[in-house]
């Protein structure tokens, strides 16, 4: 399954490769597979490879949030420090997001294989 879902380059090789799978093994009366396929367009690589991501996977995202409070908390620390930490930290990414989006009015971006136009202001 992990061959079929990540070397598929596109919808269509997916497509085959599945079927291939599931002819393979019996699979046409599972359940567990048909519900799968049918929700493939939230995890099937290909549906969403051109979509714009900035560059950031959601473990990216999370890594970030850890290593932020590991150096200012530790298992003793409490509640309300969290808290107070979290805002924070909630705080400094929407600053960083301001800016980013500033930084993007000033300069266009490759999405993808979008071609890109500049858009007069």
């Amino acid at each position: 399954m992990k061959i079929v879902v990540h070397d598929s380059l596109n919808l269509q090789e997916f497509e085959e490769a599945w079927e291939l799978m599931v002819e393979k093994f019996t699979l046409y009366n599972n359940v567990w597979i048909k519900d799968v396929y049918d929700m493939r367009r939230r995890w099937v690589p290909g549906y969403w490879r051109d979509s714009f991501w900035v560059d950031m996977s959601s473990t990216q995202r999370n890594e970030g949030m850890n290593f932020f409070f590991k150096g200012h908390m530790s298992l003793n620390s409490g509640l309300k420090r969290f808290i107070n930490l979290f805002e924070m930290a909630l705080a400094r990414k929407v600053e960083k997001e301001k800016i980013m989006n500033a930084n993007t009015m000033e300069r266009p971006h490759k999405c993808g294989k979008t071609i890109l136009v500049e858009i007069n202001k």
